[in-house]
């Protein structure tokens, strides 16, 4: 059953806000590697789209909308385009300190700029 842009928002944010980290690595270069499962449990924004029957680890480093993660958080029924929209919020900043305040304050302006409600945002 496709969710409301509002449904998966809210799933989204609520999730990220209780695991308050991002699903992300710091490689040997300093470069931050965002993770759809991280090894922790940790997820991204669309990690916690994908079920459990549709990841592969080897979505890992393709990006969320390469076709075999595309069709994953599709086939789950999530909205993609608020979908793609946290994601990038997420990674864009998954290096910043402190990352939730961060992460929280740029999905509460997603959710205003497009008519969402963000209740879920405390």
């Amino acid at each position: 059953m496709k969710k409301t842009k509002q449904e998966t928002f809210d799933y989204i944010v609520s999730n990220l806000t209780q695991q308050g980290a991002p699903s992300s690595t710091r490689c040997s270069l300093g470069m931050i590697n965002c993770l759809y499962r991280h090894p922790a449990g940790l997820r991204c924004a669309a990690g916690w789209c994908i079920t459990d029957e549709r990841y592969d680890k080897s979505m890992e480093g393709r990006s969320v909308d390469d076709v075999f993660v595309l069709s994953a958080v599709k086939d789950a029924g999530w909205d993609f385009d608020v979908v793609c929209s946290m994601q990038a919020l997420h990674d864009n900043n998954a290096g910043d300190e402190p990352w939730l305040p961060l992460f929280l304050a740029a999905a509460r302006s997603y959710a205003i700029d497009n008519q969402l409600n963000c209740d879920v945002i405390k």
